[in-house]
């Protein structure tokens, strides 16, 4: 048996439902570029939603081993140091922007009781990294007003991910490339050193000082 039905001889339109891509417009941003070797820095995560009406979410921040976080809003105290953590995120609005604030510090990296010279050579090629992880339930801007005048149904809320990343340098922000020391009179001796800045962009000395050893004096 055979079934052909000519959709031509309808006398109304056919009906249908066009489904067309819809790609989230919220943003995440993760601040500063890079994180220094044996320093306590502040790290700023900035959500900007776009035209999205976010309903609610969750921020988390994912330590590599050597690294440590305090969760956003508490003091950096002793015990509040932690490999990982999150935070909810709160409804929002089209072109709101929600800043998180935390801490985040170096710690020496943990090593197996099989540590050989195969296993540092490993070691020194891990970057030190924290994520961070935005999750949100969220509509489009127009939603709530065309489901209102009744022109869309009411529908779950659409989920998203959004990621941001930042790396610790892989040596201190500035280091002694060259020393060198010049005898220019039979008790004084002139010192020169050179510093080489590993970060990105660059650094400036705003003080520093030299310790010499009892028998030497700096003029």
């Amino acid at each position: 048996a055979s079934f052909h039905f000519d959709s031509s001889a309808l006398r109304r339109p056919v009906q249908s439902v066009e489904v067309m891509p819809s790609e989230p417009t919220q943003t995440v941003e993760l601040s500063p570029l890079f994180l220094i070797p044996g320093h306590t820095q502040q790290v700023r995560l900035v959500f900007h939603s776009g035209s999205d009406n976010v309903k609610e979410g969750k921020v988390e921040l994912i330590c590599s081993d050597g690294l440590k976080v305090v969760p956003p809003g508490q003091e950096a105290s002793d015990d509040a140091w932690c490999d990982s953590c999150s935070v909810a995120l709160q409804g929002c609005g089209p072109e709101t922007e929600i800043v998180f604030r935390t801490f985040v510090r170096t710690d020496s990296m943990r090593r197996s009781a099989s540590f050989d010279s195969q296993s540092r050579s490993r070691d020194d090629n891990i970057v030190q990294t924290m994520k961070a992880r935005v999750t949100t339930l969220y509509y489009h801007a127009r939603y709530d007003e065309l489901v209102t005048k009744g022109a869309e149904p009411k529908s779950d809320p659409m989920s998203t991910l959004l990621e941001a990343m930042v790396t610790t340098l892989d040596r201190p922000a500035l280091t002694v490339s060259q020393s060198d020391a010049y005898s220019y009179d039979d008790d004084h001796v002139m010192v020169s050193v050179t510093l080489h800045c590993n970060t990105p962009v660059p650094f400036f000395l705003k003080e520093w000082n030299v310790n010499c050893p009892a028998l030497l004096k700096v003029a």
